[in-house]
Order: structure tokens, then sequence, then C-alpha cells
């Protein structure tokens, strides 16, 4: 079996317990999954922050981006030549003091825009629904699964999230 492959709930680890339907499939994505790859923030897509006038090159330029206290940390970050290396450049600038606090907000906002801004994309996420989403990553618990499948999974939530709202007609 690859990462790419739907499985059924009941085969998944206690960390998708929380889902209710018995047949429901769950969408195990990351960067490393090319059939889910559009779901990662990896992906080259293209998003413009259309409040400051910013093209980042992917969502995770721009995430990444937003950490930073200074313009020129921004801007370096913005022009790192693949999204490994804005996360990497990041992790090394000064971050704002309400980061910590803010970060999922920040991820809901620019995911979303993301799916505005590529309505093929929109048209995809909302696809897979009810399948659950999850962020297959064993070294992160926040935004991944984690490595034993009982990390918060909030990139997959919020994914959902956002697959939510869609479908009900709320984009903003």
């Amino acid at each position: 079996m690859t990462e790419t492959d739907t499985i059924p709930l009941e085969e998944t680890s206690k960390a998708h317990e929380s889902i209710d339907s018995e047949d429901l499939e769950v969408i195990y994505f990351n960067s490393k999954t090319p059939e889910w790859l559009w779901l990662s923030n990896f992906s080259p897509h293209s998003i413009a922050d259309r409040d400051r006038g910013i093209t980042y090159p992917t969502a995770e330029h721009w995430y990444q981006g937003s950490k930073a206290d200074s313009k020129k940390d921004r801007d370096l970050i913005i022009a790192a030549k693949i999204p490994a290396l804005a996360k990497h450049i990041a992790r090394k600038v000064s971050m704002s003091y309400k980061w910590e606090r803010d970060k999922a907000a920040w991820m809901k906002h620019i995911i979303k825009q993301k799916f505005l801004q590529h309505k093929d994309l929109k048209e995809k996420l909302v696809a897979t629904y009810p399948r659950a989403l999850v962020h297959r990553t064993p070294w992160d618990r926040f935004w991944g699964d984690g490595p034993n499948g009982d990390g918060r999974n909030m990139l997959g939530e919020l994914l959902m999230s956002i697959r939510s709202d869609f479908i009900d007609g709320v984009s903003e």
C-alpha cells in the first residue's frame, strides 16, 4: 500500500476514531504524495495577498513569511526557490510575539485563499467530501498526524473546515 491509497476508517489508527461514518475513507497526503500534492502547502500554486500586494510562490512561502517580524526577513523567505527552503529560512528569523497564538488562523486564511484563487483546486477539494483529510507527517504532531497517528492533524482539520465552508456556500 502506498501513502496515496485511501483506507477504510475502521483500518486507521485511533487518531481517526473521531470521524463518525463507518464507511468513510481517509485521504493521507503530504508533499511527497503526487496524487494529493495539491492539498499540501508545498504545491506549486502561487497565491496573492491582495491586501499587501504580494504574490507568494506557494502557501508555504506565505505561511512562513507571515512569521517574520521584519520586512527584510519576509522578503528573504518569499524569495526562496523552493518551499522547503522558505521553511528552513523561517526557522532562523525573529517571529512575531503573537505567532503561536495566531498560526492556525493564519494557516486557515492562507489555504482558503489558495483554493479561492485556484478554482480547479477548490472543485477538487469539495470532491473529496466526505473523506477525512489527514496530513501524514510523522515529524509533526500539530499540523500532521505525528509518528503514531496521534497528532492533531490541524492542516487536515483546516482543509476539511474550508471544504465545509465551500459546500455550504461560505467563501470568506
